[in-house]
């Protein structure tokens, strides 16, 4: 006999059951699934509170190919050195729950620093959305437009990209029907040995665990604050690059995760 096992992301209970439809489906569902995959802790008490069956629910995560997504040679060994110009990247969607307006008022801040006045800045915005045309407006309004890049990429093209950075950000922020389920392009990072500023947002904690500086979502000058001290201190950044790379290939590599899955999938037939 055929199982049938589903993957959940959804971390927030109840959430859109206004929508015609959804909660029945997601009734039967519960009920009629052999297994379900929850990509967090976050999204497995999510769905006991929405009465799921917990001996039904197995937590595993998305992974990365940490081969096609990695730092460049000798990058680790280097990492810590003291270097003027910092380039930092963001990825994703330009959406305000991504956090973009907080990164652009964290950039105006750094960049007028008198404590950073020998640095070079440049922030890249790898991505699109429906805020795009906002965000070049407030750039020209807070007269950054100079230290600021809007780029789109093929995906065969990303790691190249984030092998020009010095620092990832992602502050992705929570709604009232969104929290961050995980966030791809922290994987990707990671992958990449990038120092990280993220935030508390959904299952990015998760995501990340100790690889990364937290702070709160909102939270401009948290933010600059977690930027300017990865600029002044090189070896934080090396600390966490390591970090990062060694999270990634521990935790969640497609090997690791695949691993899971079989042993899952095993355990059903």
């Amino acid at each position: 006999m055929k199982k049938v096992v589903a993957t959940v992301l959804e971390n927030i209970p109840f959430n859109n059951e206004g929508i015609w439809g959804r909660k029945e489906f997601k009734k039967r569902a519960r009920n009629e699934l052999d297994h379900i995959i929850a990509l967090t802790q976050r999204t497995k008490e999510a769905l006991l509170l929405e009465g799921a069956d917990e001996k039904k629910i197995t937590m595993i995560s998305h992974a990365i190919n940490t081969k096609r997504f990695s730092p460049i040679k000798n990058y680790l060994e280097n990492v810590g050195r003291m270097k003027k110009n910092i380039h930092i990247l963001f990825s994703g969607r330009l959406e305000v729950y991504k956090g973009i307006y907080e990164i652009l008022y964290s950039a105006k801040l750094l960049l007028i620093d008198k404590d950073l006045q020998n640095y070079s800045l440049s922030f890249t915005f790898v991505g699109e959305g429906s805020e795009k045309g906002k965000m070049i407006q407030l750039e020209k309004k807070l007269n950054i437009q100079k230290s600021i890049k809007h780029i789109s990429v093929s995906y065969g093209q990303m790691p190249a990209i984030y092998q020009t950075a010095d620092i990832f950000v992602a502050p992705s922020k929570p709604t009232a029907t969104y929290q961050e389920q995980y966030c791809t392009a922290l994987l990707e990072a990671q992958a990449s040995a990038l120092p990280i500023v993220t935030t508390f947002s959904g299952g990015i904690p998760e995501n990340v665990g100790n690889a990364a500086v937290m702070v709160g979502p909102g939270d401009v000058h948290s933010l600059k604050d977690a930027i300017k001290d990865y600029i002044l201190n090189p070896s934080k950044r090396a600390e966490y690059a390591k970090r990062a790379r060694e999270r990634a290939e521990t935790v969640h590599s497609t090997e690791v995760v695949a691993r899971k899955m079989d042993m899952l999938y095993q355990s059903l037939l």
